[in-house]
């Protein structure tokens, strides 16, 4: 791991958590100054002028020693896991940034972005006025978009049935399930929903 002749001559206790490559808190929860019997880690010793802590040279070689055979002090053995950032560099990986869509230019595209929430994704712009022409054939100017999308998710969800050719507003219990419906909006004569 490290040389003897890199170990400064007194190396503090912030230094020492540095070169055995552990966090303070880990540090401190090995060594006991009470019990050197669950002293995984030499204690330090004090400066008898201030009290601070530190560790000598060998002292230092002996902890790295500690830790590389993961045997202590104690004669127990403890695994440790090998450093994350040892060889390899500590930027932050890039985060994913999500691509917001470009806004669109569709005077649906508000109950679109809605139906896709909901699940409906495929819905397109013909759709939504197709079904808005069916739901209110007075127009839907004075609409709020709120009540808009509920009545389109209704209309267009597989739950909700409307008979072919009804002129009611969509209801999620108007109809069983098991009914084969369509909604002939189109001037071709084509179906734009079908229900099955």
């Amino acid at each position: 791991m490290n040389n003897i002749e890199n170990i400064p001559s007194v190396v503090s206790i912030a230094q020492m958590c540095k070169l055995l490559n552990l966090s303070k808190a880990r540090f401190y929860s090995l060594i006991s100054t009470s019990d050197l019997s669950i002293c995984f880690f030499l204690p330090p010793i004090y400066g008898l002028d201030n009290r601070r802590p530190y560790y000598s040279r060998e002292m230092a070689q002996q902890n790295i020693d500690f830790k590389r055979n993961s045997t202590g002090l104690n004669n127990k053995v403890l695994l440790f896991y090998n450093s994350r950032s040892s060889g390899v560099s500590s930027a932050p990986k890039p985060k994913k940034v999500e691509q917001k869509t470009q806004p669109s230019n569709d005077k649906h595209s508000d109950i679109i972005e809605g139906l896709k929430s909901l699940g409906l994704s495929d819905t397109t712009s013909a759709q939504i006025d197709a079904a808005l022409s069916f739901c209110f054939p007075n127009g839907s100017q004075n609409i709020d978009d709120s009540e808009k999308l509920n009545i389109i998710s209704q209309l267009l969800h597989p739950c909700s049935q409307v008979p072919s050719g009804s002129t009611q507003q969509p209801s999620v219990a108007s109809q069983p399930p098991s009914a084969s419906h369509s909604i002939n909006c189109s001037t071709d004569g084509t179906s734009l929903f079908s229900f099955i």
